[in-house]
């Protein structure tokens, strides 16, 4: 290499770049996307509920967002879905099939996530999907909350709406 002093140079400047690199924190530009975060909006139906369910079940441990009304005890239609919120939980669960589980699935929040207004339920926020495993050929999947404002307000994370009246496959 060259003599000492444009050697020692040269180390400061990389020791400078590498500083000031790491200070700079991650980098997410328009061209490297963060994180897609769906979140679903809309009115729950007998029709729409197993896509629903189904969906938030193949997002486990990871972030969804919900914003949905559901009508309570399936508005009627007893092949439909059920809500049921008790002292601890609010549950949604249908008769859907799915490859996890033969009679059907649900969505467990802790119950002070539902919300009763004008004659429907309403869950609204943001929520990390966890496993609970199969009871009795259903299976089950928690929402533990996640701070909004951390979702809507970090880079990392691109907030997509799904309208749920408009997800079928």
């Amino acid at each position: 290499m060259g003599p000492p002093s444009l050697r020692n140079a040269l180390v400061a400047l990389l020791v400078c770049v590498a500083q000031a690199h790491a200070a700079s924190g991650p980098i997410h530009s328009p061209r490297q996307p963060g994180h897609t975060i769906p979140k679903y909006v809309g009115q729950i139906t007998p029709r729409n509920v197993g896509i629903l369910l189904n969906d938030v079940a193949a997002r486990r441990d990871r972030i969804i967002g919900l914003q949905v009304q559901i009508a309570p005890n399936g508005a009627g239609d007893p092949k439909g879905y059920v809500v049921d919120r008790d002292d601890r939980l609010f549950v949604i669960s249908a008769d859907v099939k799915t490859a996890l589980a033969d009679d059907g699935l649900e969505v467990v929040a802790p119950k002070d996530e539902a919300s009763f207004l004008h004659g429907q339920w309403i869950l609204d926020g943001f929520y990390v999907v966890k496993s609970g495993g199969i009871h009795q050929g259903v299976a089950s999947f928690g929402l533990e909350k996640v701070d909004e404002g951390a979702v809507l307000l970090s880079p990392k994370y691109i907030v997509r709406r799904v309208s749920i009246s408009r997800s079928g496959r």
